[in-house]
Formats: C-alpha cells, structure tokens, sequence
C-alpha cells in the first residue's frame, strides 16, 4: 500500500525494487486465490440453496405438520411423566396378563365345579319331580357362560322321547302342562334352595307354591315347605287356599305343637290402605255343619255368640246330622219339615225308619226354629225377638239330638 501511494503521487516516476515488485504479485496472487476460493464456496451454497428451494416446492404440507407433530410425541415421551405413566401401563398390562392366565384357570375349576353342581342338582330335581308325580324328568343338564351371567341348559324327557328347551314339535312349550310347568319351575326352586349353604340364615318367600296343583302335588309341596321351614332362619308362605294354609299349619305344628307358626291375613285400612290382621284357618275352612255345631256348642256352653245366628243355625244344624246319618237316604231338595215328614212316612225296610223315634222332638224343634228363616216365616224372620232361655233350651236340645241320636 505504500508502494501504491508513491505511485499515486508521481505516476511517472519508477518506485520500488525488484524484491518489492515481486513480493507485491506474491501478495496479490494469495489474496485473488482467497477470493476464488471464496467464489467456490459462494457458488456451492448458491447450489445448495436452489436445491432446497427446489425440493420445498415438492414438499407436502401435511406430511411435515405430522413430523413435526411425531417429533413433540418423542419429545413428550421422554417427559419424567410421561415416562412414569408408561411405566405404570406397562405394570398393569404385565399384571392383565397374569390375570387372564388366572381367570382362565379359575374358569376350568368353575367349569368342573359347575358340572359337578349341575349333575347334583339334575338328581335332586328328577327326585323331587318323582315325588310331585310328574311324567317327565330333566336331562343333559349343562352350563354356559354365554350373557352377563352363568346360565344352565338341560333338556326334557317325556315317555323316553328327548324334547328340548326350543324349537320343535314337541318343545318345552307345548310338551308341558301350566301345572307341569309350575312343578318343573317350583322343583328347581327348591333343590336350589335347600342345596344353599347360608340356608339358616335366609329367609325363604314363597308366593302360591300349590297353584295349578293336583292333590298329590299339594301333599308333596308341603313336604318340601317343611323341609324349607327346618332349614332357613324364616319361612314366609303366600296363597289363596285356606285349606293349604291349615293343612301346612298343621304339618308344620304335627310333632311340636309350640312350633312358631303364625297365620295373618291382609285386610282393606282406612284411607286405602292394607293392613295385616290374625287369621283363624280352622275357622274359615269349617264346613256349613261344622260352623252351626260350633254356635250352638258355643252358645250352650259359655252362653257365647249372637242369638240370632245361634237360632238360624238350629235346623241348618239337624238337616245336616240326618244327611250325615243317612247318606244318600233323604232327598236333598227337600226343606227341614219335608224331612221330618218323609222320616215320619218312610216304610220298613227304609233306613230313615229308624229316626222315627225322632219325629216329634224334630216337628217341635222344627216349630221354633221355623220362625227365624224366611221360608217358613216370610217377613217377620228378622223381627222375633230372640229370648235367651229359650233359646238355650232348644239349642240343648238339637245337641241331644245330634249326639245322642235319640230324644
């Protein structure tokens, strides 16, 4: 530079020596290969830089969002709580695969018990059906786990014909009776109940288990209930049959008479309502005859009951004794005075002949009693008054008659 500004001050004059002027080209020539190698590398990355221009133009948008968006997921992975949740999912998909091994051989046992299960009950359930004079049995009993639950599957066997559950003719629908059908349903019932562990401490309900039942059912059924009745904490019996109802009593008090049976009845309450009241079943199984003999003992023994009734059910009383005492000898048409007097007509060797020491005693019972029924006392039945000696007096008198069977 300082050569040049010698120069620039006198152009025509020579500066420098020779050894100047060649370390000055020296210099110039390093300094313009600096500047080639400059130029190289400027036109490389112009190259590069149209080369990239030139893909991004090829590029798809959308596929570079999803990059984008898989390198924030790698990002994120790599998070401490990220890290810690797959973790724990790891964990708990290790743990439901020894789970499922678990369940499945939980399931095989289940499926042994099960069949064992099923086998007891189907013998159980025959033997029950045996007792209820069933016609039919249940066979090929089997469990599925098919639905949100366990359920059985069994077929029917009718006069050695295998009928099965669906499909047909014949089916399970057409096969079976309602009663049928009710013994089948009740037999299942009852096999699973008494086969139940925790029987003591359960209280059985039991809505009209005689319904659609023939006798021997009937018999059959209260057998079972006492079988229930041991075994549960508590057995509660609905029905509509008072005969049942007395009968169970019974069968239930039959060796121990303080059993604790007890017998309600529902019954309308005020404002709609209903009410549990007492139930006397002897009472209201009582035949006709059996009503009037507990009126007039009644009465005549402890002076009990209304006099009306006790007097309404004095000839009711002895058409019933003299039905009894000659079955199917006296018309059943015929009202109390019309017995009396067919007693009174009969001829030897007629049976009624041996009443008719009884004819005056019944006409003069008759007489009295007569005037308390409307068909012999239209209109005034309801107006006599009833005097309580009286009364007494012809009530003894047809017991006499009644239990004597003589005056």
């Amino acid at each position: 530079m300082k050569l040049a500004t010698q120069k620039q001050t006198n152009p025509i004059l020579g500066v420098g020596s020779d050894v100047d002027r060649a370390a000055a080209k020296s210099l110039w020539a390093e300094l313009t290969q600096m500047m080639q190698a400059a130029n190289q590398v400027i036109g490389g990355t112009r190259t590069a830089i149209e080369s990239f221009r030139q893909k991004l133009a090829t590029e798809s948008i959308q596929q570079l969002q999803l990059q984008i968006q898989q390198l924030q997921f790698s990002m994120r992975r790599h998070t401490p709580a990220v890290k810690a949740l797959v973790a724990r999912l790891t964990a708990a998909q290790i743990e439901s695969f020894n789970a499922e091994g678990r369940k499945t051989t939980a399931r095989d046992n289940l499926d042994g018990l099960m069949k064992q299960l099923l086998k007891n009950y189907e013998k159980s359930i025959n033997e029950l059906l045996k007792k209820f004079g069933a016609s039919f049995t249940i066979e090929k009993m089997d469990a599925n786990f098919r639905g949100s639950a366990p359920r059985s599957e069994y077929g029917l066997a009718l006069r050695g014909k295998s009928i099965p559950l669906e499909g047909g003719p014949p089916s399970f629908a057409t096969a079976l009776s309602e009663g049928d059908k009710r013994t089948l349903a009740f037999a299942f019932f009852v096999a699973s109940t008494l086969a139940d562990p925790q029987l003591a401490n359960r209280v059985v309900v039991i809505d009209d288990p005689m319904c659609s039942l023939d006798l021997n059912r009937k018999q059959q059924t209260r057998t079972v209930l006492k079988q229930i009745y041991a075994g549960a904490e508590q057995l509660v019996v609905l029905a509509h049959d008072p005969y049942f109802i007395r009968d169970l009593r019974d069968a239930l008090t039959a060796k121990d008479s303080t059993a604790p049976v007890s017998i309600f009845q529902l019954q309308h309450a005020p404002a709609g309502y209903t009410d549990f009241a007492k139930f006397d079943a002897d009472q209201e199984c009582e035949s006709p005859y059996y009503r009037h003999n507990r009126l007039l003992f009644d009465f005549v023994t402890n002076g009990n009951g209304d006099h009306t009734h006790v007097a309404k059910a004095i000839r009711p009383m002895l058409e019933g004794y003299l039905h009894r005492r000659f079955p199917g000898q006296i018309p059943r048409d015929l009202m109390f005075g019309n017995v009396v007097a067919f007693i009174n007509d009969a001829k030897p060797p007629h049976p009624v002949c041996f009443a008719k020491g009884l004819v005056t005693e019944l006409n003069e019972i008759n007489v009295y009693a007569g005037q308390f029924h409307h068909d012999t006392n239209p209109g005034q039945a309801d107006r006599v008054v009833v005097v309580h000696s009286e009364l007494r007096t012809f009530a003894e008198r047809t017991l006499t008659v009644v239990y004597k069977g003589a005056t």
